[in-house]
């Protein structure tokens, strides 16, 4: 609940966020905040299966870990933090302040790794 919670004020507090989600690495939903028709369970547990995979190929070749993925699409961006133990995954508007939500998502992912 207290996740949920996090996840609430993040999008309260930044216009461009759509909705999101906390999955653990191996796919397993944690936590959500987003309307039922955006089906942020499907795109968040894909997002971490293209995470996890990203960071099998990015060790073989030594370039370091994964802070986060973004997606631009033509609606909006999927955004994917890497928070430990779980990925946040952010669902964002067309023209958001990307800038913004970033720095949010990082703090947002530093609460949840300490309750976590």
């Amino acid at each position: 609940m207290i996740i949920e919670k996090l996840l609430t004020k993040f999008k309260q507090e930044n216009g461009g966020v759509m909705g999101s989600s906390v999955i653990e690495k191996g796919g397993f939903m944690v936590a959500m905040d987003a309307p039922p028709e955006m089906k942020i369970e499907t795109s968040s547990i894909t997002a971490t299966a293209v995470f996890n995979r990203l960071v099998r190929n990015v060790e073989s070749i030594r370039v370091g870990a994964i802070d986060y993925i973004m997606i631009e699409g033509k609606k909006g961006d999927m955004l994917v933090v890497d928070v430990g133990n779980v990925y946040l995954f952010v669902r964002t508007r067309k023209n958001s302040t990307i800038a913004k939500i970033m720095e949010d998502a990082k703090e947002i992912g530093k609460k949840i790794e300490a309750l976590l």
